[in-house]
């Protein structure tokens, strides 16, 4: 696992701020570009008053959020969060927004050829809402990305697939098929800001798979 930085990452294409103030809640905003890292925001909130400002960001395709206190959230999708506090006054004016997720890369360590299935698939438990005021992701469920091959093999050390996770603190298997094999690893460390590759043997050959009822079929 790596420290994960946003030039080696997905860019956001989304930038959104919203604050909350004696309870009341302000409409989400969508940022102005300033340019390729930065946008500017425009909160109405009460003077000499404090608030809670909360900045969101990400590449999604979905709806806008209405409220970040619980914004949808898809797994393969990059995602930046941020608070501040304080007074218009006193706030600080410069904010910068740190991932929410982490960066899966699933790599073969050997040589990889493919028969009647060519679908790589990576399953975990991924958060689909995310609190930016409290900084905390809830209602996990299994997600799964997958990447359909395109040629009938793969060279050894390649990367298979890359996806984008909230990750669920208290599920932390990852299980990855091919073949129509599965395996599990029953502890990956996914922690949001980091990217962490896995690698191994993705042959057919590999002893580890799990056969499935429809492969012995």
């Amino acid at each position: 696992a790596t420290r994960a930085t946003s030039t080696e990452d997905d860019a956001p294409s989304r930038f959104y701020a919203q604050a909350v103030s004696n309870g009341t809640l302000s409409d989400v905003v969508e940022g102005t570009k300033i340019d390729d890292n930065t946008y500017s925001f425009t909160l109405q909130v009460p003077k000499d008053t404090k608030s809670d400002y909360m900045f969101w960001a990400d590449n999604a395709i979905t709806e806008e959020p209405t409220d970040l206190r619980s914004v949808p959230y898809t797994m393969g999708y990059i995602a930046f969060a941020a608070t501040a506090q304080g007074t218009p006054e006193t706030v600080g004016k410069t904010v910068e927004l740190k991932h929410v997720v982490a960066k899966v890369t699933l790599k073969t360590t050997t040589d990889v050829t493919f028969g009647d299935s060519r679908t790589i698939r990576l399953s975990a438990s991924c958060a689909s809402t995310y609190n930016v005021q409290t900084s905390s992701a809830s209602s996990f469920e299994g997600k799964s990305i997958s990447e359909e091959m395109t040629d009938a093999g793969l060279a050894a050390n390649s990367e298979v697939l890359t996806t984008y996770i909230i990750p669920n603190p208290d599920d932390k298997a990852v299980t990855f098929s091919a073949h129509d094999l599965a395996q599990t690893i029953d502890v990956v460390h996914l922690v949001a800001n980091t990217n962490v590759t896995l690698q191994g043997d993705l042959s057919e050959d590999n002893p580890k798979w799990g056969a499935t009822k429809e492969y012995v079929e």
